[in-house]
């Protein structure tokens, strides 16, 4: 599917396999919430939420921080709440980064709660 994708009521994915991966094109959250038990992942250089996103109890919030050209990497902006709950995982995949100080302010959110279990490099 190509074009932009739109949420007209909350988006819950939960358990183990449960997973959401937003590919080219957009995703317009209209304000609701994501809510996901397994893995979150984006494949496109800024991915903008208008809204909440939770990652439930054992999920996994991946990021791709050095597979694209000098300088560029996924960022991810939430402006309502990121919510994390118990073991849950941020993974960071940075093959592909030539310079490390390059990458910082990789997520914004407008709140948080909660806090990553542990982050896998």
């Amino acid at each position: 599917m190509t074009g932009v994708a739109q949420l007209v009521t909350d988006l819950v994915l939960l358990g183990a396999g449960h997973d959401l991966r937003i590919e080219a094109g957009g995703f317009d959250v209209g304000g609701h919430s994501i809510t996901v038990g397994g893995v979150f992942e984006f494949s496109m250089i800024s991915l903008t939420l208008n809204g909440n996103l939770t990652i439930a109890d054992g999920g996994t919030l991946a990021m791709n921080l050095g597979g694209y050209n000098d300088g560029q990497f996924e960022t991810l902006a939430i402006s309502g709440t990121l919510t994390l709950g118990a073991d849950t995982h941020l993974s960071l995949d940075l093959a592909g980064i030539n310079d490390p100080g390059t990458v910082e302010n990789f997520m914004q959110f407008g709140a948080l709660t909660g806090e990553f279990a542990n982050v896998e490099l």
